[in-house]
């Protein structure tokens, strides 16, 4: 800072502490919470303005409705969360599913991708 001239401007940027959420942790969220919640809202006939639900509608409830997950209870958009702060709203994410829309989402793993198709199979029992 000392090298700097009088009256340059100097932007400072502030970051939580803690590791940054992983790529599987993104791939969970829009792959299995979104994309199960998304299919369920169109099996029981939810729409946005006549048209079905897109995953980033989807998310965008999703981060209001779970995403309270910041130090002080704060919203905060999942490029903002820690590893520990996106493994809560995942949580949060399958605790709202099951209370409001009567749908369990599994917890991820390797095999997620199948689980969908198999869940599809499932329902339609």
């Amino acid at each position: 800072m000392n090298s700097l001239k009088d009256g340059t401007k100097v932007k400072e940027t502030l970051t939580r502490e803690g590791k940054p959420k992983s790529g599987q942790q993104v791939k969970a969220h829009f792959g299995l919470v979104v994309e199960l919640i998304r299919q369920k809202l169109m099996e029981i006939g939810i729409d946005v303005c006549g048209t079905p639900p897109c995953k980033e509608q989807v998310h965008e409830i999703l981060k209001k409705a779970c995403g309270g997950v910041g130090d002080m209870g704060e919203s905060l958009g999942l490029s903002e969360m820690t590893t520990a702060q996106a493994s809560v709203f995942f949580d949060n994410c399958r605790t709202w599913s099951a209370s409001q829309l009567e749908l369990v989402i599994p917890e991820p793993d390797k095999n997620w991708k199948w689980k969908i198709g198999s869940m599809d199979e499932r329902t339609k029992e």
